[in-house]
């Protein structure tokens, strides 16, 4: 009778529910504005990488396929000579003037160990060479594949069980990996840096969605999964202050590194709640599910904690689409594991 009841519960749709399905909406909705956005930019047309050491823009492959003075590996270090850095860009209004289609810009970058000076001719981004170089990238095109049965299989599950606090979570950070893999399909580069709009949504996609709703849909899985814990059901609000947290340090910390500190401690957190769940849960049902479960976790975020490990290293810029590769099927296999432990089959 217990099960049954809880199972009615979990079919229903309730308050929490729709306002999940919303803010699905909401960010999907926004990812596309922001694509939609950045595409009436003027581009010099390749795909980029950000780099540390030194600071700027790896370019690695010439989407739109012009006749370009750029090569792949170049490294572009400074733009009409200021500095490639995020924090200098966005605020140069001689930049925001000169940056556009049919002008030509300077640009510095480091190629084979020698600095040089280039001039770029700007161009508009054209739906067809861009669909077509997303479909001659393999890395890209399973990435994107994989989101899609991804978010597929979250929404299946989460229709399934509405009223299950771990479904609607599920789906919140599927989402948001989905948002990011969407918006990565069209580069940055320097039209993201230079133009207000385009910067200020670039940073609240990173921010607002990685910083502030990811950890938080994290969190509260693991406190909910398979069945709420003791502290959740002790003190209901408890997976909400985590967002909230998120979003003070989104809003007041956005230049610190503390943000993704706490990115990074929510995965670790998470795991750890999981961890603990399984050791105390005593029923064979939850005990399988956390099996299903904490193992799909454990393989997608321990595949993610690599790639970012890999990119604070600097290897990411050596092996990129291995790292993508892998990453994406370690995604699709966590979710899997997680939608048949939710929905227990």
């Amino acid at each position: 009778m217990e099960i049954q009841i809880r199972s009615n519960h979990e079919t229903q749709f309730n308050r929490s529910s729709w306002l999940i399905l919303l803010l699905v909406v909401l960010s999907l909705s926004y990812t596309i504005f922001d694509l939609a956005y950045r595409f009436t930019l003027p581009t010099d047309g390749w795909e980029v990488n950000e780099g540390s050491n030194p600071i700027g823009f790896t370019y690695t492959n010439n989407m739109l396929g012009n006749p370009s003075p750029i090569e792949s590996g170049d490294h572009v270090i400074a733009l009409e000579g200021i500095t490639a850095d995020w924090k200098i860009i966005p605020r140069s209004h001689m930049l925001q003037e000169k940056w556009q289609e049919g002008a030509t810009l300077e640009y510095t970058m480091v190629r084979d160990g020698e600095k040089v000076n280039i001039p770029v001719t700007l161009v508009h981004w054209q739906f067809g060479k861009w669909v077509t170089a997303i479909l001659r990238n393999p890395v890209m095109l399973v990435g994107m594949l994989s989101d899609v049965v991804l978010l597929s299989l979250a929404s299946f599950v989460f229709f399934r069980r509405p009223g299950n606090p771990a479904a609607g979570a599920f789906l919140i950070f599927i989402t948001i990996l989905a948002s990011a893999q969407y918006s990565g399909t069209l580069p940055s580069g320097f039209s993201t840096w230079i133009d207000p709009v385009a910067n200020f949504m670039s940073s609240t996609l990173n921010w607002i969605f990685l910083l502030g709703l990811f950890p938080f849909a994290l969190i509260r899985f693991a406190l909910f999964f398979p069945r709420p814990k003791p502290i959740q059901q002790r003190f209901p609000w408890i997976s909400y202050a985590t967002g909230v947290l998120g979003l003070i340090l989104v809003l007041f910390f956005p230049d610190s590194p503390i943000g993704w500190f706490w990115f990074v401690f929510s995965l670790f957190l998470s795991v750890a709640i999981l961890i603990h769940t399984y050791l105390t849960m005593r029923d064979t049902v939850s005990r399988a599910q956390m099996r299903w479960g904490l193992g799909g976790f454990i393989i997608g975020f321990g595949m993610l904690a690599l790639k970012f490990l890999a990119g604070t290293l600097g290897l990411f810029e050596f092996i990129p689409e291995l790292f993508n590769l892998v990453f994406a099927f370690a995604t699709m296999v966590m979710g899997a594991m997680v939608g048949l432990a939710i929905l227990r089959y």
